[in-house]
């Protein structure tokens, strides 16, 4: 970046979660780098076995084992169409019949092996399926996410993907937001890349927005440029319409679908509930880091949000 790094999250140097899928980083304008795929080894299985997958309702479907995942994999690499449409068919079918299971496998090898393969339709499409599948899992909708802004960027939709970057963003962990941030300006570069002053003022912000206020007292740091990023809420508002329950699981998932359609204000609330059923412990905790997540969407900087979490850490008993 042209004005030094970001300063992303409380623990820069951790692994992140969400790995970088961009190996070179998005395409600035006029250059485009050449796109590499990390490929995973795969066990070569006959084709049959993936024109014998059922063609039927959701509820016929077993849980998937690995023969027909890779059956699956290499429908999708082969060159016949039918064998390709009745693997896609399946994906769709697991991910809503076993769809943890599924967006787990989506991340291991099918959502890569669809961009090795230039299939970045169905690469965003299934992507997007597996966000909505399991929104109650935020440390795994980061990849599907990161596929989907891939896939996105490869079509040339580079103002759809700097969108679902900024829902990154706001619905991942606090340690993994210096990836989201990384790929937000590598985004906004595309987008902008007539005025390099959009992205020299959001690198300005994230510097001076990762910095932890002393006190209440301190004035929010917020970035502008996030701001002006407008999400498409609607697969996620509509996602959120069909959940009435209020279990905390529940009140999770719609925090979550709120954080990824822009919403961290109503996201606070649903989390916030949370709290009330949680006991002291790891339950407490863990609302506490959903909150942070929302006050990190709220104002599109890191600091507040990890001021946050020290001070929550703090008041935990045995500690300093």
């Amino acid at each position: 970046m042209s004005n030094g790094p970001i300063s992303a999250c409380a623990e820069p140097q951790g692994r992140s979660d969400c790995h970088h899928r961009f190996s070179d980083g998005l395409p600035r304008a006029g250059i485009v780098p050449a796109w590499r795929y990390m490929i995973i080894g795969i066990l070569v299985l006959a084709l049959t076995q993936v024109l014998a997958i059922p063609n039927a309702s959701a509820q016929t479907y077993m849980v998937i084992t690995p023969a027909s995942e890779n059956a699956v994999t290499q429908a999708l690499k082969g060159s016949n169409r039918r064998a390709q449409a009745a693997a896609i068919s399946f994906i769709e079918a697991e991910l809503r019949s076993h769809p943890g299971h599924a967006v787990v496998l989506l991340d291991r090898s099918w959502l890569q092996e669809l961009m090795a393969l230039g299939r970045y339709r169905t690469t965003a499409k299934l992507a997007r399926q597996g966000v909505l599948a399991v929104p109650g899992w935020e440390g795994v909708v980061a990849n599907p996410l990161m596929y989907r802004v891939e896939a996105l960027t490869a079509l040339g939709h580079s103002h759809a993907a700097l969108r679902n970057t900024k829902s990154l963003f706001n619905v991942c962990p606090l340690r993994t937001s210096g990836t989201a941030l990384v790929i937000l300006d590598q985004c906004l570069g595309v987008v902008y890349w007539r005025h390099p002053g959009i992205v020299a003022e959001f690198e300005r912000e994230q510097r001076v927005g990762s910095a932890m206020p002393a006190d209440d007292s301190e004035p929010i740091i917020r970035s502008g440029v996030m701001a002006s990023i407008q999400v498409n809420a609607k697969p996620y508002l509509k996602r959120l319409a069909g959940i009435h329950s209020q279990s905390p699981h529940a009140l999770l998932i719609k925090g979550n679908l709120l954080l990824l359609a822009g919403e961290p204000l109503k996201a606070i609330k649903c989390f916030r509930m949370i709290e009330d059923f949680a006991s002291p412990g790891s339950q407490f905790l863990a609302a506490e880091e959903n909150i942070c997540r929302a006050i990190k969407a709220e104002d599109g900087t890191v600091g507040r949000a990890n001021s946050h979490r020290l001070q929550f850490l703090k008041s935990l008993p045995g500690n300093p």
